[in-house]
């Protein structure tokens, strides 16, 4: 699944560009592959538009903040992550190894980088100046608590750091949260790790239940909730977020079942920007997104289900909300659905960007 960075590849960091042919939206695909793709999308028609490709090794997740473009290396040998600058192309700025094994998300924040070290079931931090990485500055390795003995005994045989995120700041100033806080999941210990950002001084751990396998989050900045999508057992958790003293509290609202397929393989999780409804992607039997509608205090109704094409690892919703593209991981495709306006419900596929060997695993508007 990875394998070592060659030096050859440094001196190929930079990006094969050429002007978009139409204006659109720009986003970026993250894959397993060779390549980080950038597109212009035009939502009136649906079309791609390939403006450039970045050279880089199974740069599975990506992440772009004001600092520069960041990405995970998933490679076998030596993982690490890797950042880029944009001055009229995309360049290579710094690449650090030596993280946990299989890195499968990042999170630019408050001037760190962080990392999921899947495999390793690890949390890496590194350091960064202008927007490049450095250097490796911290990492945690969580110990199982299950001992080899979850619920899923082969996937839960250790702890598997799934995705990194930030409290968002304005939860922190409606609760008038103290300090900045990181969210780690953990697949393999059931559990939301909670920390202190920059210093990594552990919080609290918010209990999933045995098996639930938690992957992906999503936070409500407007009711103050914080939602899950649990890979293994394919359900939406939902926690009210408050505080006590200043610190973050977090209060089971809801456990509802996304997908009854049995597959295992939830992915994926994200709020329509005007809050009224979540979707959840799910792999493995079933194929396709979940949609659920929220209610004012931040539980969910299932409304609706939208097979997609092979392997739907993770998906994007326009900034307006009417439209979704998802990543087919499989079926090596881009996939575009119709947002129904009142519904939430996701029209039949509209249209459809296919890959000739890079498989794409994550899709983000600029």
């Amino acid at each position: 699944m990875r394998k070592i960075f060659s030096s050859a590849l440094a001196v190929l960091m930079l990006a094969s560009c050429t002007a978009p042919e139409q204006e659109g939206a720009k986003i970026l695909v993250g894959t397993y592959g060779e390549s980080i793709y950038e597109f212009s999308y035009r939502q009136i028609d649906r079309s791609f538009t390939q403006i450039c490709t970045i050279p880089a090794t199974r740069p599975s997740f990506v992440a772009l903040t004001e600092n520069g473009l960041y990405c995970v290396s998933e490679s076998d040998g030596l993982p690490g992550a890797r950042s880029f600058r944009n001055d009229g192309s995309w360049t290579e700025s710094g690449c650090v190894t030596g993280n946990g094994k299989s890195p499968c998300h990042i999170l630019d924040y408050e001037g760190l980088v962080y990392t999921a070290d899947y495999t390793s079931g690890s949390l890496s931090v590194f350091s960064t100046e202008n927007g490049a990485l450095k250097s490796l500055k911290d990492r945690i390795n969580y110990p199982s608590y299950y001992d080899g003995s979850g619920p899923f005994e082969d996937r839960q045989n250790s702890a598997h750091v799934h995705q990194v995120r930030n409290l968002p700041e304005k939860i922190a100033s409606n609760l008038s949260i103290k300090g900045n806080y990181i969210f780690a999941s953990d697949l393999g210990n059931d559990c939301i790790h909670v920390l202190t950002a920059g210093d990594l001084k552990a919080v609290t751990d918010i209990p999933c239940g045995p098996g639930a396998g938690p992957r992906h989050m999503e936070f409500d900045t407007e009711r103050n909730t914080l939602y899950c999508v649990t890979e293994l057992s394919d359900e939406i958790l939902v926690w009210k977020i408050g505080a006590d003293a200043g610190i973050p509290v977090f209060t089971e609202l809801q456990r509802i079942k996304a997908d009854d397929a049995g597959g295992a393989g939830s992915a994926d999780i994200h709020m329509r920007p005007d809050g009224r409804f979540l979707y959840a992607s799910h792999r493995l039997k079933h194929d396709g997104v979940s949609i659920h509608a929220v209610a004012e205090d931040g539980t969910l109704t299932k409304v609706g289900y939208r097979t997609t094409g092979i392997h739907p690892r993770n998906f994007a919703l326009t900034p307006d909300g009417t439209q979704a593209i998802v990543a087919c991981r499989d079926s090596k495709t881009l996939e575009v659905y119709d947002i129904d306006a009142e519904t939430g419900l996701l029209s039949e596929m509209k249209a459809c960007h296919t890959f000739d060997q890079d498989q794409p695993v994550c899709v983000i508007f600029e």
